[in-house]
């Protein structure tokens, strides 16, 4: 069974393997790491993953931020992955 939850710190390195396996090349450990754990902090970027017997099969990310388009608050997706 799949769960769905809030990321953790603790889930970084889990998430930086899906992203890189997904993306087929690899990113700066240290960088990903700090905008990983900076955007853990904003309610405006929330972040997800999905659990499988343990472990993390999946992320999801939603970017909401003004936009003078919309008058007001919008989301996109910023990545989303599944292995």
């Amino acid at each position: 069974m799949i769960h769905i939850r809030k990321a953790f710190r603790s889930d970084g390195r889990a998430v930086y393997d899906l992203i890189t396996s997904l993306m087929g090349f690899p990113l700066d450990q240290e960088a990903f790491h700090e905008v990983f754990v900076r955007n853990l902090h904003y309610e405006s970027v929330p972040y997800y993953v999905a659990e499988s017997d343990g472990d993390i099969v999946g992320f999801g990310s939603l970017h909401i931020e003004p936009q003078l388009h919309h008058v007001g608050l919008a989301g996109g997706d910023s990545g989303v992955g599944c292995a």
